[in-house]
């Protein structure tokens, strides 16, 4: 029975672990391979907008090329609506738009592509030199359509004025220079690009609408703005940032400002949200000579409740992030050590199990010896077959202990030579036990 039970206990320490370390195989296997499969995304931009086109295109092809974790497939739209469209239809993953766009609840930023300031151009001969003298004028505005002109309204009805109280004037491009020289409008509403390399063209038509003394007016209200729009920021206009003799803006101004941003769907992952993020930093850490509108990215500001940080860009960021190994790294190391450990002990069991069998091989070879001896000095035939019965169970053992590999063959050999003499014995006792009843009878 003891026999029995160490028989069961070490087939069963030896088919649970081998069964365990398939199973911890597969799983880990099947986890690696999920986890470095790449998470494919699709993100919308506005084909008109050569600055995020050549940023977005730029980042699908580094990332394509550095098989990266994450890959993106661009989706060029007419514009900020159609773009923040198909990012709320799920059309898209992630959208370039305007930190002004409604884009629903859900959505976050992971960095900033470049920075709007919202100001108004005239001259000195308008006598315009505050929004709140806008009153009774025509003001041009262009650009974003009626994007531009909501974000216009809000403004002016921040200064006390209401629609009625002033005329926007839709202008295409390039009509601002010929409504101002013929007087059709009296100041022009722009949301200026922040990135300096694209205004000279700009600045250029602004001198020659307004003249080289024209006046520029902020919103100089900005916290107060900041709270009251969606996605206004608050910020600085550098001194001179409009060109000008002299400068204009002759000083830095604080002001209000707008940010195009790269915007995420809620069902963008932090992991993603990170590579992407890092993406795009070392973009404009390494590649601003090729690509110089990659100059302007930047962390987006965290002062705007209605378009969010990313969790995932944020902890990089402030830099807590933990990536897969940085979250299970101890896990893993605690696993292995205790798969180890298990492995070991098992290993120690059946070393010991092992060595308790050998042992038993060997007191088994005296056993048989001895039930040899036995057999040889007794001559009741009863007496020989209860030992030959003990000398088959000796040698079933031996079988199943050498086919288990417990026993070496040397061993088993030097068994079954002993128990053929027993049954040598045996039959000899037997058959002079056969001849002596002869004679009697």
């Amino acid at each position: 029975m003891k026999t029995f039970l160490r028989r069961a206990l070490g087939a069963l320490i030896h088919d649970w672990l081998a069964w365990a370390l398939l199973v911890t195989t597969v799983l880990v296997s099947a986890g690696v391979a999920v986890y470095l499969q790449p998470t494919v995304l699709v993100i919308a931009a506005g084909q008109s907008d050569q600055d995020e086109k050549k940023v977005v295109q730029l980042l699908v092809d580094t990332l394509a090329k550095e098989r990266s974790g994450v890959r993106l497939t661009p989706l060029w739209t007419d514009g900020f609506a159609e773009s923040a469209a198909a990012l709320t239809s799920g059309k898209a993953d992630l959208a370039v738009i305007r930190s002004d766009v409604n884009v629903g609840r859900g959505a976050s930023s992971l960095v900033s592509l470049r920075t709007f300031y919202p100001v108004v151009f005239t001259n000195e001969g308008t006598k315009i030199t505050r929004l709140s003298d806008l009153r009774g004028k025509r003001i041009g505005i262009g650009g974003q359509g009626d994007l531009n002109r909501i974000l216009a309204r809000q403004i002016l009805s921040n200064r006390g004025l209401l629609e009625q109280d002033y005329t926007l004037v839709p202008l295409k491009t390039g009509e601002q220079i010929e409504y101002a020289s013929q007087g059709k409008i009296d100041a022009f509403f722009s949301v200026s690009a922040g990135r300096t390399q694209a205004n000279a063209g700009f600045n250029d038509n602004i001198r020659k609408a307004w003249g080289e003394k024209f006046v520029v007016i902020t919103p100089d209200d900005e916290a107060a703005l900041a709270l009251r729009i969606r996605g206004v920021e608050t910020g600085e206009i550098v001194k001179g940032f409009f060109g000008g003799d002299p400068p204009k803006p002759d000083e830095a101004v604080e002001t209000i400002t707008l940010s195009n941003r790269i915007v995420a769907s809620d069902k963008v992952t932090n992991n993603a949200a990170v590579a992407l993020t890092r993406t795009l930093y070392s973009l404009r850490d390494q590649r601003q000579l090729e690509v110089p509108e990659v100059l302007a990215i930047a962390a987006p500001s965290r002062d705007v409740p209605t378009l969010p940080v990313h969790p995932g860009t944020a902890q990089l960021i402030d830099g807590v992030y933990q990536d897969f190994m940085d979250r299970y790294i101890n896990h893993l190391f605690i696993a292995a050590m205790s798969l180890g450990a298990l492995g070991s002990a098992a290993t120690a069991i059946n070393a010991r199990r092992r060595r308790g069998q050998r042992a038993q091989a060997v007191q088994d070879l005296h056993s048989l010896l001895g039930l040899r001896e036995s057999i040889c000095l007794q001559d009741d035939t009863v007496h020989v077959a209860q030992r030959l019965q003990e000398v088959d169970t000796i040698f079933q053992r031996s079988m199943i202990a050498c086919a288990e590999g417990h026993i070496s063959s040397g061993a088993m050999v030097a068994i079954q030579a002993a128990v053929t003499r027993c049954h040598r014995a045996a039959d000899i006792k037997t058959r002079a036990a056969g001849s002596a009843d002869s004679l009697n009878g």
